[in-house]
């Protein structure tokens, strides 16, 4: 049986849908044996890497950060004869201004080390003679020597870039989710790519039949992190309408409390975050407790959780019959997935998407959802769904029937297999 590592070097969707979720698809269904790394990826050494390629017949790795691992990865496939696929689900030439990361835990725009300050990149330590090949032995730096002594130079925010660049290139394979992504892989790094689009896995959710017609209230619910600040903010202008319109809309948000939803209250204490490139506005993170609501009285406000356990919150706690999903027209945007369609259909919501990207690629306009390409198409198909619970249902409904046929993770795993196995 073929034997299937995943190294998963993120701890987030891309992590889940990606690589846990096909991972344990081949294990369920007996058409691979796997193994895995833990949930939260930590620090990998030359001696790891032998023992995975050691192990496996087919290693799929999402890229490494640091340069100097993806080297060591490349090395280890390349001493043990091994096959590697890469699997990256964005377009790193396009990267969106609002793609958040952390330096030293702190909030901070992705740049690359050709861009800013040398103390935004690198951290000079200081070590002694008898520390040195402790630290020759990490992958986060280099031992360099200054003034006769030794010191290592800290890669504080690696260039992200050029490492995955690197892995793309030397893989045996990559895949990816969407055809716009596989035709700028083929032409920049590897000829042999693949699409194999995300899927969900449909036993983590629990579909309901229907929506809650409830006369009282209607709900609009979205879900996302900080980096589609630019995108639900393009549609408040709307919302705002909707809600004067129609006293029983309430606004569910859960994962980032955006100024603009969610003021924060004259006074206090704010964050920058560091390296935003983006338009007039600046960036900042707050406390939740020290905001107020954008409509008070008539908006829930719910806090991220751990990726693994993202689909049994959501479950349990989503509540909205009309799930949105706008998207500003960009390079970046344009090369993403339609999970989001995807995990409102499986709550039951009907889906109201910008007419752009994966969800343009991905909807049936009035079949399985709406696509709007103008602030007054969002404001009618709103509409539309608020006034007619029947419209609702049939939407979700639609959309919940290809979510089961099109990309129940199990019934899609067969893919996966054929695209690691050719490479043997």
């Amino acid at each position: 049986m073929l034997k299937v590592f995943f190294q998963s070097t993120q701890n987030n969707g891309c992590g889940k849908y990606r690589m846990w979720q096909p991972a344990a698809a081949l294990e369920r269904l007996g058409l691979a044996e796997v193994k895995r790394v833990p949930d939260e990826p930590g620090s990998i050494s030359a001696s790891d890497i032998d023992d995975i390629f050691r192990w496996a017949d087919v290693v799929v790795a999402q890229p490494f950060s640091e340069l100097v691992a993806a080297c060591l990865f490349v090395a280890g496939r390349d001493v043990h004869k091994k096959k590697l696929v890469v699997d990256l689900d964005d377009d790193i030439w396009s990267i969106h201004p609002h793609n958040i990361g952390t330096i030293d835990g702190k909030p901070a725009y992705i740049r690359n080390v050709f861009n800013g300050e040398f103390e935004d990149y690198w951290e000079l330590v200081n070590i002694t003679d008898e520390q040195v090949p402790e630290y020759q032995a990490r992958i986060d730096g280099s031992v360099i020597t200054m003034d006769g002594k030794p010191v290592f130079v800290h890669q504080k925010s690696p260039d992200v870039t050029l490492a995955a660049e690197f892995m793309l290139q030397s893989a045996n394979a990559v895949t990816t989710t969407n055809d716009l992504l596989a035709r700028k892989f083929k032409a920049r790094v590897n000829e042999n790519v693949y699409v194999l689009p995300n899927c969900l896995d449909v036993t983590e959710w629990t579909m309901p039949k229907g929506d809650n017609d409830s006369n009282l209230q209607i709900w609009l619910g979205w879900s996302g992190s900080v980096s589609h600040y630019p995108d639900l903010r393009a549609v408040t202008e709307v919302i705002d309408k909707l809600m004067k319109r129609y006293p029983k809309l309430r606004v569910q948000i859960m994962g980032s409390s955006f100024d603009y939803l969610f003021p924060v209250k004259e006074g206090v204490k704010t964050t920058p975050i560091g390296g935003y490139q983006g338009d007039a506005l600046e960036l900042f993170s707050s406390k939740f407790e020290d905001s107020i609501e954008r409509w008070p009285g008539r908006m829930r406000f719910d806090k991220p959780v751990a990726i693994q356990k993202y689909s049994e919150w959501m479950t349990n706690n989503w509540q909205s019959q009309i799930g949105i999903a706008p998207l500003e027209d960009n390079d970046f945007n344009d090369s993403k997935s339609e999970l989001k369609w995807l995990e409102y259909s499986a709550l039951g919501a009907a889906t109201v998407a910008s007419k752009v990207g994966p969800y343009k690629r991905a909807i049936n306009h009035d079949k399985d959802g709406k696509l709007c390409g103008s602030m007054g198409a969002w404001t009618k198909a709103l509409e539309e769904l608020i006034e007619t619970p029947e419209l609702r249902q049939t939407l979700a409904a639609a959309a919940q029937q290809r979510l089961v046929d099109e990309y129940d993770q199990d019934k899609q795993a067969h893919k996966w297999l054929e695209v690691y196995s050719q490479w043997l």
